[in-house]
């Protein structure tokens, strides 16, 4: 319960500061642009450089799960499905086409 309110409250300072950079860059770098554009850039240019500084500075304290199968296994799995997927649907188009086939002969035997 504990990790859940913290992954919860970082989330939301996370977005905030998204949000904020997005208001406040909005706002700060067209103001600083009308008077020097080079200025403007460069201003969005180290804002960025600060951020992605800040990301990896954090990446110590990153979790990292070992993997539980392979990628390789993953997909396969997923193929599999996949094609129980579209063998269902095939059976039941059959069932349909059948059905219909069944419906016209009773027609051509009524007409």
């Amino acid at each position: 319960v504990v990790q859940k309110s913290s992954l919860e409250e970082y989330f939301l300072n996370f977005y905030m500061c998204i949000n904020l950079g997005a208001l406040v860059g909005g706002i700060l770098v067209p103001f600083i642009a009308q008077h020097n554009v080079t200025i403007g850039y460069t201003f969005a240019t180290f804002a960025m450089f600060c951020s992605v500084l800040c990301f990896i500075s954090g990446t110590s304290r990153y979790v990292r799960l070992q993997p539980r199968r392979s990628l390789r296994s993953w997909f396969a799995s997923e193929d599999q499905h996949s094609l129980q997927i579209i063998s269902a649907e095939e059976q039941r188009l059959q069932t349909v086409e059948t059905k219909n086939e069944q419906k016209s002969g009773l027609l051509a035997v009524v007409m």
